[in-house]
């Protein structure tokens, strides 16, 4: 993974199900909010896009549209972790993701359908859609109980797994995003398609992230992660990450920290 992350705290690779947990290195987590986390949080480059194409159409200087499109810091703990996911997958090289889904939410505060994560990954030498899911908890319990239960992490991939349609789904709206990517993307497309039609619509590979500000503990993913392998089709692979962040969330201590603040670890 990441030189950032520890090694890992925990490693078990079954046959459909791998799960693995890993914390952030001393303080490099508040580093990673605030560099990484927050300029994709913020969607930066789409927003000048935004921003530069009301000037193009308007004729009238950017200081017109400041508050219409500028990004107003309205941050909330599971958005972070979401992100954090995303950014952790994408920098130790196991997904590309190409477009962020919440750029078609009209209310920013909404929460997304259909799946958290959303991209690609390499598997063997070939390209696969990602599909996935990410909690974030400060619960003391291990596991938290975001982790099961009927809208917790596991049964959402299994929906995930067992539902064709759901995929269906995600796959028509990543393929509606064609004309706005780069070619990169309609070469990932291609291929997972694909790999996607020729299992007869199973061969994808799922992930599901759990976001931590507590102490490293393996039942966090141990026994929720056998229940995955018991139902798990031999198509369809599942990755489990415990991240654990080493700075306490509470009293919205990460949204301080991107915000210029500063907090205490846990």
């Amino acid at each position: 993974m990441l030189s950032i992350l520890h090694q890992e705290y925990f490693c078990t690779d079954m046959n459909k199900v791998s799960y693995y947990g890993y914390s952030f290195i001393d303080n490099s987590f508040k580093d990673y909010l605030v560099n990484k986390v927050k300029p994709k949080l913020d969607d930066e480059d789409w927003t000048q896009e935004l921003l530069n194409t009301a000037v193009e159409v308007t004729g009238f200087s950017a200081d017109n549209f400041a508050g219409i499109f500028e990004n107003r810091g309205s941050y909330s703990c599971w958005r972070i972790g979401e992100v954090v996911a995303e950014c952790v997958l994408e920098d130790s090289g196991k997904a590309r993701f190409y477009y962020d889904s919440c750029r078609d939410l009209k209310n920013p505060n909404a929460h997304n359908t259909g799946a958290d994560i959303v991209g690609f990954c390499d598997i063997n030498d070939e390209t696969l859609f990602l599909f996935g899911e990410v909690k974030t908890s400060n619960s003391p319990s291990a596991p938290p109980s975001v982790v099961y239960g009927r809208t917790g992490m596991i049964e959402q991939l299994t929906d995930l797994q067992v539902k064709e349609d759901k995929r269906n789904n995600l796959i028509k709206w990543m393929t509606s995003k064609i004309k706005l990517l780069p070619e990169k993307f309609k070469s990932d497309l291609g291929k997972a398609l694909c790999a996607y039609t020729k299992s007869k619509r199973k061969k994808v590979q799922l992930v599901g992230v759990l976001v931590r500000d507590t102490h490293p503990d393996e039942l966090d993913l141990k026994n929720r992660a056998k229940v995955l392998e018991e139902t798990a089709s031999p198509l369809i692979g599942v990755w489990l990450f415990a991240l654990y962040t080493g700075v306490s969330m509470e009293k919205d201590a990460w949204i301080s920290i991107m915000n210029g603040g500063a907090t205490c670890d846990s």
